[in-house]
């Protein structure tokens, strides 16, 4: 299983065009229709679906199954947190879904939090 860091570095890869990124549901497909994160057909992903994607796990769309998937899951929800919580956020999906947040805040996010994992895991 890949790590947390891994993780939120392939989340950035995944949203190299604002055309990936969704908001209110975890994926879409090319005709705007829900599908799993995991699903060869999604092409739009909000944060945690990107995650779910990028793990090839159900970290956060459904409840993990494993032991490690529950910890990787708090690991990168605390990380994602210490972002957005101080800005009055409820969490990450509170961030993604927010009105005023756009693509670009979404990438800047990821790329902070992969920072902190960094500098966690030094």
């Amino acid at each position: 299983m890949k790590t947390a860091l891994e993780i939120v570095e392939g989340v950035i890869e995944l949203f190299d065009d604002p055309k990936k990124w969704w908001k209110d549901d975890f994926a879409v497909n090319g005709k705007g229709d829900v599908v799993d994160p995991r699903n060869p057909h999604a092409q739009c992903w909000c944060l945690q679906g990107a995650i779910d994607k990028v793990a090839g796990a159900r970290i956060f769309s459904n409840e993990p199954h494993e032991p490690k998937e529950w910890d990787l899951r708090k690991t990168i929800r605390e990380a994602f947190e210490a972002d957005v919580k101080p800005k009055g956020f409820v969490g990450m999906v509170d961030f993604n879904d927010d009105e005023n947040t756009k693509f670009q805040d979404v990438v800047d996010l990821c790329k902070r939090t992969a920072e902190r994992l960094r500098e966690k895991a030094a």
